[in-house]
């Protein structure tokens, strides 16, 4: 009955305001990361990406100074030759975006290349060092930060599994001590 009330007030105009009802409604989509506290591999991901992430944004804060050289690089050499692509610095960001997406790479590249043959260099560097090693270096980061979590987490349950032997020990240790005392008891009667 309350879901129902809930989902008609929208519809009623004198409750206009409660457009927060329906946000509160879509809340309801984060109860799905229960699954990752549950799942541990998804929990170990989870938690790699996070750490990860200080690493990820230096590595994408060189991104930036790449995209800025090959847009500076490529406002100056090819203003004139494709004024839609390469027109000013943002036009030329965009531009590098799109070919760092593999969007109309070839529409963009085959007319100025026509017009300058060195235009291949220009295109297939950035290629090589935005796409490939950029991309690689990313993954490289994600790999380690999955690997170091591994890690802490088999030690974890190393640490928890060597606790339980070295409580399991001492209640041995207690109970040889028993005995020895009962033992004792009986050879002094």
């Amino acid at each position: 009955m309350i879901v129902l009330g809930v989902s008609v007030f929208p519809e009623i105009a004198f409750f206009s305001s409660a457009r927060v009802l329906k946000f509160l409604r879509v809340l309801k989509v984060f109860r799905a990361t229960r699954v990752i506290a549950k799942i541990d591999q998804l929990r170990h991901i989870v938690q790699a990406l996070v750490c990860a992430l200080p690493s990820i944004g230096w590595t994408l804060a060189l991104l930036a100074v790449i995209f800025y050289i090959f847009a500076v690089i490529g406002t100056n050499l090819y203003r004139n030759i494709a004024l839609e692509y390469f027109g000013d610095l943002w036009s030329s960001f965009y531009t590098l975006f799109q070919i760092t997406m593999a969007d109309d790479l070839g529409n963009i590249s085959r007319p100025i290349i026509q017009e300058t043959a060195s235009a291949t260099i220009y295109f297939v560097l950035f290629v090589v060092i935005a796409t490939i090693l950029v991309l690689n270096v990313i993954i490289g980061i994600v790999v380690d930060s999955i690997d170091e979590v591994k890690k802490q987490a088999e030690n974890e349950a190393l640490f928890a599994n060597s606790y339980g032997l070295d409580k399991e020990l001492e209640e041995l240790e207690e109970k040889i001590s028993i005995i020895k005392e009962q033992l004792l008891k009986k050879d002094s009667k």
